[in-house]
């Protein structure tokens, strides 16, 4: 590997370590390479079409980024790409840090007005799910953060009180995409930004 590379013996260390795995029931997909008396196999199925994405977050698990920190990522992502010199459509990115309050945490939202009302973006991130646990898992961290998202609208529409207030959850992954849950909801990157390039609802369905 060192020979095929460019990286250091340190750094693929720490790569095969990262997608690696001596549990009694591995997970394949993520962890492509099993360690049986210091010696690794693999399985070809996984190595030859591998889910790039079920790798790429093992690694980033193993550099200790948590799915806050991926979140936190995401909201500068999106805020770059709304950018005024992208979008051609009219909207004004609201300072949130102006809004004081005591209670409600909007440090990782993002507040957009548009013409008849505000957008509120609510990062979400998560594992990509394949087994029907890990969906299960996702849709029930998806639900209880609608929650969290619901006080933050009543708070803001006590703030601003001049149109309404749409929510939703923006997601790193597309695999749930359009889902509602408390009528809030989720669409990937793309699909929402979409939105603000046709300047159309009609995108979001």
């Amino acid at each position: 590997m060192i020979e095929c590379t460019d990286y250091e013996r340190k750094t693929l260390e720490r790569i095969v370590s990262a997608i690696s795995s001596s549990a009694k029931e591995p997970y394949l997909w993520r962890k492509p390479f099993y360690e049986i008396d210091n010696n690794l196999y693999f399985s070809l199925a996984t190595l030859n079409t591998p889910n790039y994405s079920l790798l790429v977050e093992e690694l980033i698990h193993d550099a200790g980024y948590s799915s806050k920190d991926s979140e936190s990522l995401l909201k500068i992502f999106i805020k770059e790409e709304l950018s005024e010199a992208n979008i051609k459509y009219s909207f004004m990115h609201i300072d949130l840090t102006e809004i004081e309050s005591n209670s409600i945490d909007l440090s990782n939202n993002l507040l957009y007005e548009l013409n008849d009302y505000y957008i509120l973006i609510e990062p979400i991130c998560y594992n990509y799910p394949i087994e029907s646990k890990e969906i299960d898992d996702v849709i029930i961290k998806i639900g209880n953060r609608t929650y969290d998202v619901a006080d933050k609208v009543t708070f803001l529409n006590n703030k601003l009180n001049d149109k309404g207030i749409i929510p939703l959850m923006v997601s790193n992954y597309n695999t749930l995409s359009s889902l509602h849950i408390n009528n809030i909801p989720v669409f990937d990157f793309q699909l929402f930004k979409n939105y603000f390039l046709q300047g159309n609802l009609e995108t979001f369905k």
